[in-house]
Protein backbone atom coordinates (compact mmCIF):
# COMPACT_ATOMS: atom_id res chain seq x y z
CA UNK A 1 0.00 0.00 0.00
CA UNK A 2 1.39 3.25 -0.79
CA UNK A 3 2.24 5.55 1.73
CA UNK A 4 0.00 8.25 2.22
CA UNK A 5 0.87 12.08 1.54
CA UNK A 6 0.77 13.92 4.82
CA UNK A 7 1.86 17.63 5.47
CA UNK A 8 1.84 19.20 8.83
CA UNK A 9 -0.15 22.21 9.85
CA UNK A 10 1.64 24.63 11.99
CA UNK A 11 -1.76 27.05 12.23
CA UNK A 12 -4.03 23.27 13.08
CA UNK A 13 -1.11 22.00 15.14
CA UNK A 14 -1.99 19.04 13.69
CA UNK A 15 -1.23 16.40 10.51
CA UNK A 16 -3.43 16.81 7.72
CA UNK A 17 -4.22 14.08 5.18
CA UNK A 18 -3.20 15.59 1.73
CA UNK A 19 -5.14 13.32 -0.88
CA UNK A 20 -7.95 10.68 -0.45
CA UNK A 21 -6.24 7.95 0.75
CA UNK A 22 -7.83 4.31 -0.22
CA UNK A 23 -7.02 1.94 2.61
CA UNK A 24 -7.04 -2.13 2.20
CA UNK A 25 -6.91 -3.61 5.63
CA UNK A 26 -8.41 -6.75 7.17
CA UNK A 27 -10.70 -7.94 3.40
CA UNK A 28 -11.96 -4.21 3.52
CA UNK A 29 -11.50 -1.15 1.62
CA UNK A 30 -12.17 1.95 2.46
CA UNK A 31 -11.34 5.87 2.06
CA UNK A 32 -9.89 8.72 4.36
CA UNK A 33 -10.75 11.26 2.89
CA UNK A 34 -8.34 14.45 1.82
CA UNK A 35 -8.38 17.46 4.91
CA UNK A 36 -8.82 14.75 7.35
CA UNK A 37 -6.66 15.96 10.53
CA UNK A 38 -4.67 14.32 13.41
CA UNK A 39 -1.90 14.15 15.63
CA UNK A 40 0.10 11.45 14.10
CA UNK A 41 1.03 8.93 17.10
CA UNK A 42 1.11 10.88 20.16
CA UNK A 43 3.66 9.77 22.35
CA UNK A 44 4.24 10.95 26.12
CA UNK A 45 7.45 13.65 25.84
CA UNK A 46 9.22 10.77 28.52
CA UNK A 47 9.45 8.29 25.46
CA UNK A 48 9.72 10.83 23.05
CA UNK A 49 13.68 11.09 22.62
CA UNK A 50 13.74 7.33 21.89
CA UNK A 51 10.30 6.99 19.98
CA UNK A 52 9.26 9.77 17.34
CA UNK A 53 5.87 9.85 15.72
CA UNK A 54 7.37 8.99 12.51
CA UNK A 55 9.28 5.90 14.28
CA UNK A 56 5.50 4.00 14.01
CA UNK A 57 5.00 4.57 10.51
CA UNK A 58 2.55 7.60 8.81
CA UNK A 59 -0.28 5.09 7.42
CA UNK A 60 -0.50 2.74 10.94
CA UNK A 61 -1.27 6.39 13.08
CA UNK A 62 -3.66 7.84 10.56
CA UNK A 63 -5.95 4.60 10.09
CA UNK A 64 -5.94 4.39 14.23
CA UNK A 65 -6.61 8.37 14.56
CA UNK A 66 -8.94 7.79 11.69
CA UNK A 67 -10.73 4.83 13.55
CA UNK A 68 -10.37 6.26 17.20
CA UNK A 69 -12.00 9.71 16.01
CA UNK A 70 -14.95 7.97 14.42
CA UNK A 71 -15.66 5.02 17.36
CA UNK A 72 -14.80 2.66 15.16
CA UNK A 73 -16.90 3.67 12.10
CA UNK A 74 -14.44 3.06 9.32
CA UNK A 75 -16.72 3.85 6.67
CA UNK A 76 -20.55 3.72 6.11
CA UNK A 77 -21.36 -0.55 7.01
CA UNK A 78 -17.60 -0.62 8.77
CA UNK A 79 -18.11 -0.60 12.38
CA UNK A 80 -14.74 -1.98 14.41
CA UNK A 81 -14.22 -2.39 18.18
CA UNK A 82 -11.58 -0.44 19.91
CA UNK A 83 -9.43 -3.85 20.09
CA UNK A 84 -9.92 -4.50 16.07
CA UNK A 85 -9.18 -0.43 15.31
CA UNK A 86 -5.87 -1.81 17.72
CA UNK A 87 -4.85 -5.07 16.09
CA UNK A 88 -5.03 -2.96 12.20
CA UNK A 89 -2.77 -0.46 13.45
CA UNK A 90 -0.40 -3.30 14.96
CA UNK A 91 -0.72 -5.08 11.51
CA UNK A 92 -0.26 -1.80 9.92
CA UNK A 93 2.93 -1.28 11.51
CA UNK A 94 4.21 -4.41 10.84
CA UNK A 95 3.89 -3.83 7.30
CA UNK A 96 5.37 -0.66 7.28
CA UNK A 97 8.64 -2.32 9.18
CA UNK A 98 8.32 -0.72 12.48
CA UNK A 99 10.86 -2.02 14.71
CA UNK A 100 9.06 -5.00 16.64
CA UNK A 101 10.08 -3.44 20.11
CA UNK A 102 8.86 -0.04 18.95
CA UNK A 103 5.64 -1.76 17.82
CA UNK A 104 4.99 -3.58 20.96
CA UNK A 105 5.38 -0.60 22.62
CA UNK A 106 2.92 1.33 20.92
CA UNK A 107 0.52 -1.46 20.75
CA UNK A 108 0.65 -2.29 24.51
CA UNK A 109 0.36 1.57 24.97
CA UNK A 110 -3.13 1.54 22.70
CA UNK A 111 -4.45 -1.42 24.33
CA UNK A 112 -3.55 -0.09 28.18
CA UNK A 113 -4.22 3.79 27.83
CA UNK A 114 -6.67 3.93 24.48
CA UNK A 115 -9.85 3.49 25.76
CA UNK A 116 -9.42 7.01 27.19
CA UNK A 117 -9.44 8.56 23.82
CA UNK A 118 -12.04 6.43 21.97
CA UNK A 119 -14.49 6.98 25.34
CA UNK A 120 -13.42 10.31 25.49
CA UNK A 121 -14.65 10.61 21.57
CA UNK A 122 -17.89 8.92 22.26
CA UNK A 123 -18.95 11.59 24.80
CA UNK A 124 -17.55 14.69 22.68
CA UNK A 125 -19.57 16.03 19.95
CA UNK A 126 -17.89 16.09 16.45
CA UNK A 127 -16.93 19.14 14.99
CA UNK A 128 -18.55 20.01 11.88
CA UNK A 129 -15.42 19.14 9.92
CA UNK A 130 -15.27 15.60 11.40
CA UNK A 131 -18.97 15.24 10.37
CA UNK A 132 -18.17 16.16 6.93
CA UNK A 133 -15.40 13.79 7.07
CA UNK A 134 -17.35 11.02 8.11
CA UNK A 135 -19.93 11.50 5.16
CA UNK A 136 -17.82 11.53 2.78
CA UNK A 137 -15.78 8.77 3.70
CA UNK A 138 -16.60 5.83 1.57
CA UNK A 139 -16.36 2.05 1.69
CA UNK A 140 -15.79 -0.06 -1.55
Amino acid sequence: MPSPHIYYSPALKCWVLGDNWTVRLDGHVFVIPQGFMYDMASTPRIVAPIINCFDLGTGSPLVHDWGYQHQGRMCPGLTWTRKQVDRNFNAMMRDECVTPWKRRYAYAAVRLFGWLCFRAKAQEPLPRAAKRQRKEADCQ
